[in-house]
């Protein structure tokens, strides 16, 4: 998963986030960190928010496509069960 989101050429590392209210479920996102943006390491993904310029809807959309094919062809196609 960290390979597929970090494979886009914007973004040079990859964040995992585990959030939780301490129930019996596990919310776990990877966000990609901006490269060459060395000023953000180690901050969290929420001041990044607030420091870079916005992004036509389509760029993300674009990018989850990408990562989507990426995962389907590191780790298989499978059809239904």
């Amino acid at each position: 998963m960290s390979a597929a989101v970090e494979a886009p050429p914007l973004v040079g590392r990859v964040q995992l986030a585990k959030y939780g209210d301490g129930g019996a479920h596990l919310n776990l996102f990877f966000f990609g960190r901006p490269a060459r943006v060395l000023q953000f390491r180690g901050s969290p993904m929420l001041d990044w928010e607030e420091n870079l310029p916005r992004v036509p809807l389509e760029l993300p959309r674009r990018n989850a496509e990408f990562v989507a094919e990426r995962l389907l062809t590191d780790i298989g196609r499978r059809g239904p069960a």
